[in-house]
C-alpha cells in the first residue's frame, strides 16, 4: 500500500521538484510545508512554503518561502 498526500507544487519550483519534470523523483520522499485542505477533492496540500528532499538525492535541494 502507498501513502499519496496531493500538494499543489508552485510553477516556479516544479522543474526542481514536479514529476512531469523529473519523473526519477517518483516514490521518493520529500518534506513539505504548506496549508492542509481539499485539493482534487481529497485532502492535500496547497500554499506550500516550503520543500525539501530527504536522503540522499544528488540535483535536488530545496525551496523556503522567505516570507514564511
Amino acid at each position: 500500500m502507498y501513502a499519496v498526500l496531493y500538494a499543489r507544487i508552485p510553477s516556479f519550483i516544479r522543474s526542481e521538484f514536479g514529476l512531469k519534470s523529473n519523473p526519477s523523483l517518483k516514490g521518493k520522499k520529500v518534506t513539505i510545508t504548506g496549508t492542509l485542505s481539499e485539493y482534487f477533492t481529497h485532502l492535500g496540500l496547497k500554499d506550500v512554503s516550503a520543500m525539501d528532499s530527504v536522503g540522499d538525492r544528488t540535483g535536488v535541494g530545496s525551496y523556503h518561502d522567505s516570507a514564511s
